[in-house]
């Protein structure tokens, strides 16, 4: 189990991860209004395209970071969702928001491959991934 000065170290980077994505959400691409001729404001909503689809990234992102800090504040945030065991610091420090240990995580990668045919990126939680 994690221990209360570790949770409340990770509760803290979880508010932080948060409000930098928070950030981010509000303000993608911080470029102004499109304007120009035709070509450029093709490339333009192109941009805004793909800058809409990390728009959404960061958003589940927050929705994890969120589920985390409910996770911290119920006491358990650093056990593994999929197999009951503690997830090891390591991990925890590179992804805070977490559910998975690194096998449990690599399982559901796996899976989600086989039934996609590739890889997805957010890694998969389990709001994207369906029971078999």
């Amino acid at each position: 189990m994690v221990q209360v000065t570790d949770l409340r170290r990770a509760r803290r980077h979880l508010l932080d991860l948060r409000e930098r994505l928070l950030c981010r959400a509000a303000n993608p691409d911080g470029n102004p209004p499109i304007t120009g001729d035709l070509g450029d404001q093709a490339g333009a909503t192109a941009t805004r395209e793909i800058v809409g689809l990390d728009v959404e990234r960061v958003r589940v992102r927050v929705r994890e970071v969120e589920a985390a800090l409910r996770r911290v504040a119920g006491g358990a945030y650093g056990v593994c969702e999929g197999c009951g065991e503690e997830i090891r610091p390591k991990r925890l420090e590179a992804v805070p928001e977490t559910r998975y240990c690194v096998a449990c995580a690599e399982v559901l990668e796996r899976r989600e491959v086989a039934r996609h045919g590739h890889e997805r990126r957010p890694a998969p939680y389990p709001a994207d991934v369906e029971d078999e």
